[in-house]
């Protein structure tokens, strides 16, 4: 898969249809990572740092190195250019799994992480993985997807369902155990 850039306002994430997110065109650039300004990863970093590091004391990402692992890169940019958010996604056989977000803690950069959580989850092939606060963030605008689909999806990842046949709790790496739940809409392979 290659890599894709996009870079958008934030007036773009709250107005316009997010149907560009799962396919290949729109604001997409195919990009060599190694092409990416340093000083742009590192505040994607910093970013990520600062706002998870605040639900964990561990990261799941070590280094600036480790957002490679995410090949769809959305920033989220304000006045002149200046990075006020971000997503991070991947391809996966089941679609675009939806990653770390992050916003500079500026009203527009929140705002822009919001709605892009409220909408994008309802496009065909898009999905992730929430706790708690996102998960209240999405309530009633994000499908929910059951347990036993999101333990498919994950193989060979282990998931531990709980009762209400939605949220699970899963071990993470470098983190541990935490409870989940799957929103959107995956694509599941025809019987």
């Amino acid at each position: 898969m290659p890599f894709l850039l996009a870079r958008v306002s934030a007036k773009a994430i709250a107005e316009r249809s997010l149907s560009w997110v799962v396919r290949g065109a729109g604001p997409w650039t195919a990009i060599d990572p190694v092409d990416l300004d340093a000083a742009m990863i590192e505040g994607v970093f910093e970013m990520y740092a600062r706002v998870y590091g605040r639900i964990d004391d561990s990261l799941n990402v070590a280094h600036a190195d480790g957002l490679f692992e995410f090949d769809r890169w959305i920033l989220v940019e304000g006045a002149g250019g200046r990075l006020i958010g971000f997503v991070l996604a991947k391809t996966t056989p089941f679609g675009l799994k939806v990653g770390l977000t992050a916003s500079d803690g500026s009203v527009r950069g929140r705002e822009a992480i919001k709605a892009f959580h409220r909408r994008v989850y309802r496009e065909m092939g898009v999905y992730g993985e929430v706790s708690d606060a996102l998960e209240l963030v999405v309530a009633g605008r994000a499908p929910r997807v059951s347990a036993r689909v999101a333990r498919l999806v994950l193989h060979p990842k282990l998931i531990h369902p709980e009762a209400d046949g939605y949220h699970y709790g899963r071990d993470i790496a470098r983190v541990g155990r935490r409870t989940k739940l799957m929103i959107g809409n995956p694509v599941l392979p025809s019987a």
